[in-house]
């Protein structure tokens, strides 16, 4: 399973969590965060051959953080 960065300018600054987590078959939950901004992202796959490719994506949450 591969990173990503999906959000243009979010993903800057330290990054204090990169988890994934299966969904089920065709699904994986991306959580990002960073010091100061939260994302989520599902990513819908399909399997080509021996690998996977991502389909579709739609992110579930963003969230600055003003502290």
């Amino acid at each position: 399973m591969c990173n990503f960065f999906y959000e243009g300018g979010g993903d800057v600054g330290v990054m204090t969590l990169r988890q994934k987590s299966a969904r089920d078959e065709n699904h994986v939950l991306f959580e990002s965060k960073y010091e100061n901004y939260e994302y989520d992202v599902i990513l819908t796959v399909i399997r080509d051959g021996d690998t996977f490719k991502i389909d579709s994506l739609k992110q579930e949450r963003s969230e600055y953080i003003d502290y």
